[in-house]
């Protein structure tokens, strides 16, 4: 497998050159054959890809310890399901996996413009290629997946103990992956349209639909993550603002701001410059993002220099940023918006607010993440950025986000009058304000979440009074499809609108606590009755699982909660496995921190938390309404007059498939 696994990247990377140079070549009208091999070179190296992935993953499965991936992220105890998850576990075998992910958007970019095809295709597609060439160079060069060992151990280490203690692993980083990688295609359709030099409207048109897509992805992908630190990591949180999580909320802010931002260049003219410089940013965050998990600087700055693939990254991250804004500035005359806005009350001005907002939020996060690494190159000290820093600057610009949310789609294009917004606030502000003094006359306390929970209270009456009114106006889901890009992005407002309830009333109205109970002992929390009934113990092949037996009553129900502690052979401490009694209002989440005296007494964290299902709920339909916004509307085609001569002009397609 070794053999076949670099021989086949040596292939996918002689063909993804070969295509670049193809595509570039056909970009010239006289060469419209070259294109075409570049086309079919599109599919080639998918089909080469993929053999390399199914020959590593036939070595996982085999236990081939003499390829040295396998050995560090396998072993003869491994469950074959977490075998097969040990393809993306660690950083070698998830390049194979990024590989096969881009190659598919290559062979996606390729059939989808088999025929109606754009200005600029042949210079996307040669931009395809050099992402492609460049990932396929460091898993031949500096990452090498299939090197072997000169004497193969009998077992092999198995994967990383977190990473095989639950089954998301299975799908939350393929989703991450296909947000990430996805923004290749933008990027490659905005570099194309600063090369040619064609009009700026279109390749908005083209690539609006693939930029849904992959912001759909990634959603899934960070929610996902989410629930996976809920549910996996036994410390009662689902967002740590861990460096890692970061970076990969950055790209999704960024192509959240040129997803309302594109409304304004297509219905005003407006914002041409501003959405280009959105795309290419968004690409460069999700590079900086490889470049640093993957590059070894998050384990020390220092370690940068010692890493074999942390330059590369640097490099190529470099030649994206100097290559893409170069061509901004070369290309400035043509991307200058004539448009101006005419009113501040305006959806418009709204959509300009919103932007700032998001790139506000991406400025704070950013300046977090990288602050520490900074301080540590040029003061050689260790410093840490931690969760009040992020909240206390978040929190402001959250909170006026949701406000734009709630006010800016009931807003008019161009011009509105304050008579008429007024009228169309009256409902939703009344709802924000009797939600407010419900909250305070409650005893809620924290202004935060009285505030925060009033703007979600505007949103969500405002925004599904507009749904609502498009279900009901006629023409049922035909109705709804038709204008699929409004509805579903009100959808995704409706869903934000949620998940910041959750996020709200998690954070601020919350109970944590610990417990040290003996067996049989009590001890009451938040209402609740706890008991421990006393430890098990379940030897499994590949890790012996120690679990904690509580009964929990309160209210006139009793039930059990069993959270483990697990111990992996390879894991220097055990790994906490929480027990959850999910409900549509509180969560009463359980995790073992010790035990004492092998097992007769335990100490156990509690948490009586509130809305955190309203945070799965929004993300479904914030997910469900980018798949409505996606929905693939049928080509239009007009075909001019003909001209005086009696020539028949060619056919203007005027709207697009995603």
């Amino acid at each position: 497998m070794a053999h076949l696994g670099q021989l086949g990247l040596l292939l996918a990377l002689a063909l993804a050159a070969y295509g670049m140079v193809a595509a570039f070549a056909g970009a010239s009208p006289r060469r419209a054959a070259w294109l075409e091999s570049a086309r079919l070179a599109a599919f080639a190296v998918l089909l080469v890809v993929l053999v390399v992935n199914g020959a590593m993953l036939i070595a996982l499965l085999t236990d081939d310890f003499g390829v040295r991936y396998v050995a560090e992220n396998s072993s003869t105890t491994t469950p074959v399901f977490f075998k097969t998850l040990s393809l993306w576990a660690s950083d070698d075998g998830s390049l194979l996996l990024w590989n096969l992910v881009l190659a598919g958007y290559g062979a996606a970019v390729a059939w989808r413009f088999r025929t109606d095809r754009p200005a600029g295709f042949p210079v996307a597609l040669g931009v395809m290629f050099l992402v492609q060439s460049f990932y396929l160079l460091l898993v031949n060069g500096p990452s090498r997946p299939f090197a072997t060992l000169a004497t193969a151990p009998l077992d092999g280490r198995g994967p990383a103990p977190l990473l095989q203690n639950h089954p998301l692993m299975a799908v939350h980083p393929p989703f991450l992956y296909l947000g990430f990688i996805g923004f290749t295609v933008p990027f490659a359709f905005a570099i194309a349209s600063l090369v040619s030099g064609s009009q700026p409207d279109r390749w908005v048109e083209v690539i609006r639909g693939w930029t849904i897509a992959v912001w759909t992805f990634l959603t899934v992908g960070l929610a996902l993550g989410a629930l996976w630190s809920y549910s996996v990591l036994g410390w009662g949180g689902y967002w740590a603002w861990d460096p890692v999580e970061n970076v990969a909320l950055l790209p999704w802010l960024v192509a959240t701001a040129f997803l309302h931002s594109v409304m304004l260049q297509r219905r005003s003219g407006m914002a041409t410059l501003w959405n280009v410089g959105l795309v290419i940013g968004a690409f460069a965050l999700t590079t900086f993002g490889t470049f640093l998990t993957r590059g070894s600087v998050l384990t020390s700055i220092h370690a940068f220099a010692d890493s074999s693939v942390g330059p590369a990254y640097l490099t190529f991250l470099t030649l994206v940023l100097l290559g893409g804004f170069g061509l901004v500035v070369w290309r400035l005359p043509l991307l200058r918006s004539p448009a101006r806005m005419d009113s501040l009350l305006s959806r418009e001005a709204a959509l300009v607010g919103n932007n700032v907002l998001l790139l506000a939020a991406t400025g704070i996060v950013l300046l977090g993440t990288v602050f520490p690494m900074v301080a540590e190159a040029v003061f050689d000290q260790q410093l840490t950025v931690g969760r009040p820093y992020f909240e206390s600057a978040v929190t402001p610009v959250f909170l006026l986000l949701l406000l734009l949310m709630g006010v800016g789609p009931l807003l008019p294009w161009r011009r509105g009058t304050p008579g008429r917004a007024w009228q169309r606030l009256r409902l939703p502000a009344s709802a924000a304000a009797l939600v407010a003094v419900v909250l305070t006359l409650a005893g809620v306390r924290s202004t935060g979440a009285v505030v925060g929970l009033g703007l979600v209270a505007l949103v969500v009456v405002g925004t599904g009074r507009e749904l609502v009114r498009g279900v009901r106006g006629g023409g049922g889901p035909r109705r709804v499809l038709r204008g699929s890009r409004r509805y579903g992005g009100l959808l995704v407002h409706v869903g934000m609108a949620v998940l910041a309830a959750g996020v709200i009333a998690s954070s601020a109205l919350g109970q944590e606590g610990e417990v040290t109970l003996a067996k049989g002992e009590t001890a009451t929390f938040a209402g609740h009755e706890l008991r421990y009934e006393g430890l098990q113990t379940d030897r499994q092949p590949n890790r012996t699982v120690l679990t904690v037996a509580l009964t929990v009553s309160g209210d006139g129900d009793e039930l059990r909660l069993d959270p483990r502690l697990n111990l992996y052979p390879a894991a220097s401490e055990p790994i906490a496995s929480p027990a959850i009694d999910r409900g549509p209002v509180w969560d009463l989440y359980t995790s073992v921190i010790s035990l004492q005296d092998n097992g007769d007494s335990a100490t156990v964290r509690v948490l009586h938390t509130p809305g955190v299902n309203w945070l799965w709920l929004g993300a479904l339909l914030m997910i469900l309404g980018g798949l409505l916004a996606g929905w693939p509307h049928r080509v239009r085609r007009r075909r001019p007059p003909a001209t005086a001569e009696g020539r028949v002009p060619p056919v203007v397609v005027t709207g697009a498939r995603p």
